[in-house]
């Protein structure tokens, strides 16, 4: 597995909605008015996104939000 930084909000956003309960929150944070804040980290295997990993920096305090099934 190779693990990355995510560019592509097509790529988290088809990723997050395989789950789309799970990854509500995060989902939210692909909006134009938050994106900015955030930095996204994936991990890969062959080429398919197989966990996402979100650090929002909007806050005085860094957010990591990481979920899984």
């Amino acid at each position: 597995m190779d693990d990355i930084r995510l560019y592509d909000k097509n790529e988290i956003e088809r990723f997050l909605y395989k789950n789309v309960y799970l990854h509500m929150y995060s989902i939210g944070d692909l909006d134009g008015f938050i994106w900015p804040y955030t930095i996204w980290y994936g991990s890969k295997s062959n080429d398919n996104l197989k966990a996402v990993v979100l650090l929002y920096v909007g806050m005085s305090i860094p957010t990591i939000i990481a979920l899984s099934d």
